[in-house]
């Protein structure tokens, strides 16, 4: 028989619906109890599967997410970089530093990356893909975290 587990009346609850009922759990609370566990399976199963991106299922698990966004984090950074910073830097620069400056920005290359999903499965990320990697991950996985109605 499953085991559960439930705050309930501020008490952490644990054990299969007889020993809770044993408790004095109503049969109202244990459904409720189940119906949460068994969301939160198939969330887990969902963010196992993931999402198609380029031929790829990607997951979508906690360490997924830590592991995409410190990357897309380096991609900004380098964005930055070559798209402002160092412009600005090129702008303002004496003419005797200028051509070390562009010759900066003209070497600045992004490197791909071989991302290692917890699902087993593997996708190259490049500048040309990561943005659109973004586009499609980032909604799924938010999906998971769904914001409350307003009252």
């Amino acid at each position: 028989m499953k085991t559960n587990t439930l705050k309930y009346e501020g008490k952490t609850l644990v054990g299969n619906p007889d020993e809770l009922k044993d408790l004095g759990v109503t049969d109202e609370v244990i459904t409720s109890l189940q119906q949460i566990n068994d969301q939160k399976a198939v969330n887990s199963a969902r963010k196992m599967a993931g999402v198609e991106f380029q031929g790829v299922m990607c997951s979508a698990t906690g360490e997924d997410q830590a592991g995409l966004h410190a990357f897309i984090g380096e991609y900004r950074h380098y964005q930055m970089a070559k798209e402002v910073l160092l412009p600005a830097k090129l702008a303002k620069a004496p003419d005797a530093e200028k051509p070390a400056i562009q010759a900066m920005i003209d070497g600045l290359e992004f490197p791909q990356i071989n991302l290692s999903f917890e699902n087993g499965n593997k996708l190259v990320v490049t500048e040309d893909n990561i943005e659109a990697l973004e586009a499609t991950w980032k909604p799924f996985r938010m999906s998971f975290f769904p914001v409350p109605e307003a009252a």
